[in-house]
């Protein structure tokens, strides 16, 4: 027996008209491969800041230049690539069950997650616990063209209040 998966409008998925580059290249909405546009993005200074961010930790994010993203029906998974066991691999599924995945900090402990549809585009949001305890949401916004991914990301750190926002520009890797 051989199992089919039926046939989707591809533009359902994408949550958009799907552009005559992404059909030619097989690609619609967030999945694909997407490296940082250091020039158009913002400073990661703040985020690092408010929860305390060791130096050899801000130094591994000059490397975090290249994110694998796999949207389907059933979840969205990102990979940050930083190089083994620097990457950072969350899965989410669309169902808004709420998952767990080590800290992003990379310090110990983990994150509670889960995915959100928006009108912009899917919504992560996480909470982790101290140190440094907190709250936050990634929200991933396609340009029309299917061509730049901009990550908006707010977070509170809960025991100061602190918060921050920011943005981080990918362009689609061809």
């Amino acid at each position: 027996m051989v199992l089919q998966r039926r046939v989707t409008d591809v533009s359902v998925l994408a949550g958009r008209p799907v552009t005559a580059l992404e059909a030619a290249q097989g690609t619609t909405g967030l999945s694909g491969s997407w490296r940082k546009d250091r020039e158009n993005s913002d400073s990661m200074d703040a985020p690092c800041d408010i929860i305390k961010l060791p130096w050899i930790y801000r130094k591994a994010l000059l490397v975090l230049n290249n994110m694998e993203v796999e949207d389907n029906d059933e979840y969205i998974k990102t990979t940050l690539k930083a190089g083994g066991l620097m990457d950072v691999v969350e899965c989410y599924p669309w169902s808004g069950e709420i998952v767990k995945h080590k800290r992003r900090d990379k310090r110990k402990g983990h994150h509670l997650g889960r995915v959100v549809r928006t009108e912009k585009g899917p919504c992560i949001e996480v909470t982790w616990e101290n140190p440094y305890g907190g709250d936050g949401t990634d929200t991933f916004v396609l340009s029309e063209d299917g061509l730049t991914l901009t990550q908006i990301t707010d977070m509170t750190i809960r025991e100061t209040g602190e918060r921050c926002h920011y943005r981080t520009v990918y362009r689609r890797r061809r």
